[in-house]
This record gives C-alpha cells, structure tokens and sequence, in this order.
C-alpha cells in the first residue's frame, strides 16, 4: 500500500509538471492595466519647459481625453499625457519581468506617429528634483496604424537620443531598463512643425509579463523534482531495508527509477538554458562558455574572441510583416549560423534580434573571418516571405588583464560602431 501510495504521488507530480509546462505562458502571466476610472495621477506636459508655447488642455480628465495645439516658439514642439505611478517619480514600478505592452488609444491630428516613454530612476544618473534626468525609454508607433497596438515588445524599446547626449551615462547603462518606472507618457510623435492641433484619448493600456523569469520557473520544477527524488529515495531506502530483512531486495526496480527520475531532472534542467523562441542557447545556457573561455584564456593563455551581432532594421521587419514573421526569421537566422561555426564555439540569443557567439582558443584575425562569412551567408539567404536580411557584427579580443565585463563592453560599442557606420557590416573592438 504505501508503495503504491509513493508511485501515485509520483505520477501525479509528472501530470503537474507536465501541466506546469504546457500552461506555463497563463499560469506565470501578469497585467497591469490603465485605463479611465483607474486610480493613477496624470498631468499633461508640453514644450513649454524648453521654451515653447504650445497650448494643452483636458477635454475631458476622468476620460484620459486631451488635446493641445502646438506652438511655434521651439524647434521640435511637442505635447503629451503623464501618467505617475506614485507621488515621487523617483520610486516607481518594477517592470523588468513585463515583456510587451497592448495599446488603445484614439488620436486626431496630422502625425505620423506616437511616442511612448516608460520614464526609469536609477542612482547612478536620475537626480533628485531633475525629473528629466529619468532615464526616456522609447519606442515610436505609426499613427497609422492605430487605434490598437498589440504586442509591442519590451525588446523594441531604445533610450532616446537627446537624453544619452545630455547626460552621457556609462556603457552598461545605455540600455533600455525597467526596473523602477516612475511614470509613463504618451507623446506626439517626432518631426513636427508648429500651428497644428492635435487630440487624444487613451482607452487602454495594458502591460502584459510574468510574475518570474522562465528559467526561474524551469529552476524551481528542477528542485522540486530533486526534493522529490530524495524523498522518494529515503523512502525506498528505508522500504529497502525492511525488505532485506524479510528477504525482498529490489534492486532492479530502484535503478530503474533512478534512471528514470534522473533522465527527467537533466531534460528540465537542460531546456532551462535554452531560448524557447530559437532553440538556440539563452543568457543562463551560455554563461558556462563564457566563463570556460575567459579561464581557458587566463590560466592557460588560450586566445579567447567574442562576436555580437544584431539584425538590422529588425523593428520595420515586425512593423512591415507582422510579430510571427519577425520570430520566424529569427528562428531562421538561428539555424542558418548553428549550420555554419565551429563545433567548438558556442551560439546564443543574447535578447530581442540581438545574438552572441563564443569564440574560445581563437585570435581575432580568425573570429573576424568566420564574422564576414555569417555576414555574407546571412545577406545572400532569403528568409521568411522572401525577404533579405543584413547583420552588423562587433568582434574583439580580449586583452591582458581585462575583464569579462570589459570584452563584452568593446564588442558591444564595436556592434553600435557597425549599425553607426551603415549597418551590414563587422566593426572591430
């Protein structure tokens, strides 16, 4: 009796777990939603702090229903809607497990797209009593194509250019961050004149994540599954030992469940560390490489290279031809480079279009070869609906005496010095 009680529970934490997997997406999702009647500060904002004389006002407030007219007194004039998290914009909301955003939102006037800014604090350069000092993430939406904008990733999001240029941070920090967003604003959209009258009113917004990152969720299934190994391995030890005593061993039957719930453990433990749009490597699955090559290079003076690579235009690929076509070239692209480096380096999707390639035991001279040759691969290929596709490739060595942190800093400015200098190309760090 109690060994079939063990055998059910078993069995019934394989339904789970497998229950776990296949609605992992729902189970782990979570919403933010704004909309009119939902208790958040909103204020509207205007070029006039720079010295313009553009004029808002509320149609109508409890409905999120403004217009403004633009003023011609600042050469890029511009009005919008605020919308304030809490009190001090200093302490916002921890958005970094959200991964997309849907939008409804209706709009009169001649732009020709929006702006949306998720406005984050961070020390090392938001100021206090300088709210502009907030780090401006932004991602543009054509006007166009509204009133309804669904899915739009995280991913697209980029820190505006003005405020890059006016506070200068550090490299690490010229990223996209949403870990503490004190407010959100809603924009006109670039390129603007004055003299034109401009109205909207936000429906909805809803921010779409998850309550945990997915290989936390793989992680935790591993524990679990390892708790219950060792559970039921104290059991069967124990049931063991009784059966010697009345001369019942089972042996065989132990290894094979054993095998069993071991097999299990390494396939979960496995896809933890895999990205599940490409197959490809994820962050956690390629850290290993990472730290190999640098001790490889450290303490045995092998050469270590590292490529990082992003698609270019990849937004107007999601814009033009929709989320799936943008994911099936990625997937793609994945395959097409997997088919064509070395079994000794190692591929992942670092996040959004952007990827990463471990070069251990190579010298640059050799990383920038194999780089040209996915560049041209991946330029000649025609991928999904036919469309051709370029890459822009950064490439380094690392050097005596640098860090991790500091190889991955050059190829990164040497992937920004490629899409810079006209994208479809390699740049050396």
């Amino acid at each position: 009796m109690r060994k079939m009680s063990a055998e059910k529970a078993l069995l019934m934490l394989v339904i789970l777990t497998l229950g776990l997997l296949l609605f992992s997406d729902f189970l782990l999702e979570k919403r933010l939603v704004i909309e009119p009647g939902v208790a958040y500060r909103t204020e509207l904002d205007s070029d006039v702090q720079d010295g313009g004389n553009t004029v808002t006002e509320w149609v109508d407030q409890e409905k999120l229903h403004w217009r403004c007219h633009l003023g011609q007194a600042y050469d890029y004039p511009f009005c919008g809607m605020q919308i304030y998290f809490s009190d001090d914009y200093m302490r916002g909301v921890d958005l970094s497990n959200y991964t997309h955003f849907n939008l409804s939102i209706s709009y009169k006037g001649e732009a020709q797209s929006l702006r949306v800014f998720f406005r984050n604090s961070n020390p090392a350069y938001t100021k206090p009593n300088e709210m502009r000092s907030t780090k401006f993430n932004m991602v543009e939406l054509d006007a166009n194509k509204g009133p309804n904008y669904s899915a739009v990733k995280f991913d697209y999001f980029r820190v505006a250019d003005w405020w890059v240029l006016l506070y200068a941070p550090e490299m690490e920090l010229l990223r996209a961050e949403f870990n503490n967003v004190g407010l959100i604003e809603i924009q006109t959209g670039s390129g603007l004149k004055g003299g034109g009258t401009h109205e909207f009113q936000l429906h909805r917004l809803e921010l779409v994540g998850v309550y945990f990152a997915m290989e936390n969720f793989y992680l935790g299934i591993i524990l679990v599954w390892l708790g219950a190994i060792l559970i039921y391995l104290a059991y069967r030890i124990w049931s063991l030992s009784l059966a010697v005593k009345h001369g019942k061993l089972k042996q065989v039957e132990l290894t094979e469940i054993n095998s069993l719930l071991d097999q299990r453990a390494k396939t979960l433990e496995e896809k933890s560390k895999l990205d599940p749009l490409t197959g490809a490597y994820n962050r956690v699955g390629i850290e290993e490489s990472l730290t190999d090559a640098f001790h490889r290079w450290k303490y045995e003076g092998k050469a270590f290279s590292l490529l990082l690579f992003d698609v270019d235009y990849f937004k107007n690929i999601n814009d033009t031809h929709g989320h799936a076509t943008g994911d099936l070239v990625l997937r793609e692209i994945t395959n097409l480079v997997s088919s064509n480096i070395r079994s000794e380096d190692r591929f992942a999707r670092w996040g959004g279009e952007e990827f990463i390639i471990v070069c251990s035991n190579t010298e640059l001279s050799r990383a920038v070869e194999m780089a040209e040759k996915l560049r041209r691969l991946i330029d000649n290929t025609l991928f999904a609906n036919s469309l051709n596709v370029t890459v822009s490739i950064g490439a380094a060595q690392i050097h005596q005496g640098e860090t991790l942190e500091g190889l991955f800093n050059r190829t990164d400015a040497a992937l920004y010095a490629a899409k810079g200098a006209g994208r479809n190309r390699v740049s050396l760090g």
